[in-house]
């Protein structure tokens, strides 16, 4: 098996659809304000059911295949010298930190308190969601980084993949549907020019970024509604594990 193949295969059994049990209300007829603790955990819960949807395993299997491409095809050295080169070069620094994880946790605090102080639902329920899809996009991100082990393009660990670059593409669909595409665009734009920086500063190879973002949208997408439909998922409980399937 190639570098690549193995790469997608791990990518894959990270984002399977192993599923705590939701036992609360339906993610889609939730409270306005639900608890800090027990009622978020419920969500975090259903949210993570959807993975095993049809559009989420989609993208899980296009991140795979483009991953694998990427991988063949890449150049890390000439790559960074082309980005260097670019006009927008400078405008790449900010992705370093619109990527970074605790840039993340505490946009999605800030966004939080805002509408907790404001009385805006939709505000808190946007923390909310973001929140969920960061937690799941950082998860998978943290677990094939530890398990692969690649060295970066500079030489350092924990290359694949990107975690800058699954952070900024999962605040995009998550944005977009909230606030439509006068938020969508600018925030794939940012995730570009994440994705754009990490791979400048060689500390990225383009697999690793395109990786990152496949799970980052795939993580996002888990915030949008989706029609019930028939799938198998495992679930754990108190009481012990099983395959539970939804008519």
């Amino acid at each position: 098996m190639t570098g690549g193949a193995r790469l997608a295969v791990l990518a894959l059994l990270a984002v399977a659809p192993v599923v705590p049990a939701a036992n609360g209300p339906s993610p889609h007829a939730r409270e306005a304000s639900p608890p800090l603790f027990r009622e978020t955990a419920r969500y975090l819960g259903s949210k993570l059911g959807d993975l095993a949807s049809r559009e989420t395993l989609l993208w899980t299997v296009a991140g795979a295949s483009l991953t694998v491409l990427a991988h063949q095809v890449e150049d890390p050295d000439g790559t960074a010298d082309f980005l260097e080169k670019n006009p927008l070069e400078n405008a790449f620094d900010a992705g370093n930190y619109y990527g970074h994880a605790l840039f993340a946790t505490g946009a999605t605090a800030a966004v939080w308190i805002t509408g907790r102080a404001a009385g805006k639902p939709h505000i808190e329920e946007t923390a909310i969601d973001l929140g969920t899809s960061f937690l799941i996009a950082g998860s998978v991100t943290a677990a094939l980084k530890f398990s692969i082990d690649r060295t970066r393009p500079n030489g350092d660990s924990y290359s694949f993949p990107s975690g800058h670059a699954a952070m900024a593409f999962t605040a995009a669909p998550v944005l977009q549907r909230r606030y439509g595409l006068g938020a969508g665009i600018p925030a794939y734009a940012m995730a570009f020019v994440t994705a754009a920086a990490r791979m400048e500063d060689r500390k990225h190879y383009l697999s690793d970024v395109v990786a990152g973002a496949a799970i980052g949208m795939v993580a996002g997408k888990l915030a949008v509604p989706v029609e019930e439909e028939r799938r198998p998922a495992l679930f754990i409980d108190g009481e012990g594990a099983g395959v539970r399937m939804t008519f």
